[in-house]
C-alpha cells in the first residue's frame, strides 16, 4: 500500500493527490488510504465536493448551489441556444415569404416562429427554473 496524500486549499476543499515528492509546498495536507481516494474520486465524478473535515479526515460535501450571477449565465447561454435554432428554421420560411411563393402553411409557421423568438426574449432569465415556452413543430420531425 502506498501513502497518498491530499492537498487542501484555504476553502479545505481537496484540490490534489499525490506522494511526499509530489505535493505543492504551499498547501497543507493530509495523509488518507487508497480506499479514502477511491472514495474521494468516486464521489467526486458523482457531483461531491472531496474537502477535509474540522479533524482533518476527508469528506465528501454537497456542491454549493448557484449564485445569482451563474443561473443569470446559464439561462442566457439557453436561451441564446434556443433563439440560435429559431433563426435557423425561421430564415428559410422568410426567404420564401420574401420571394413570394410561401405557402401558406409557411407564412403561419413563421408566424408562430417570430411569437416564439419574442417569448424567449420575454424569459426571467434570474429565476432557477425559468418557465420556457415551447418551440413550434419542425416540420418532418417527429
Amino acid at each position: 500500500m502506498s501513502v497518498i496524500y491530499a492537498a487542501f486549499d484555504t476553502q479545505r476543499h481537496i484540490c490534489a493527490f499525490g506522494d511526499d515528492q509530489s505535493m505543492p509546498e504551499a498547501l497543507p495536507f493530509i495523509k488518507i488510504s487508497e480506499d479514502e481516494q477511491a472514495w474521494l474520486l468516486e464521489g467526486a465524478a458523482n457531483g461531491k465536493v472531496m474537502a477535509v473535515d474540522d479533524k482533518e479526515r476527508p469528506i465528501l460535501l454537497d456542491p454549493a448551489p448557484p449564485s445569482p450571477d451563474q443561473i443569470r449565465a446559464r439561462n442566457t447561454a439557453y436561451r441564446d441556444w434556443l433563439l440560435e435554432r429559431a433563426s435557423v428554421a425561421l430564415t428559410p420560411l422568410q426567404t420564401a415569404m420574401l420571394l413570394g411563393n410561401a405557402t401558406e402553411a409557411e407564412k403561419a409557421l413563421a408566424r408562430q416562429w417570430i411569437v416564439y423568438a419574442r417569448a424567449l426574449k420575454k424569459v426571467d432569465l434570474g429565476v432557477a427554473l425559468p418557465d420556457w415556452p415551447a418551440a413550434p413543430a419542425i416540420a418532418g420531425s417527429n
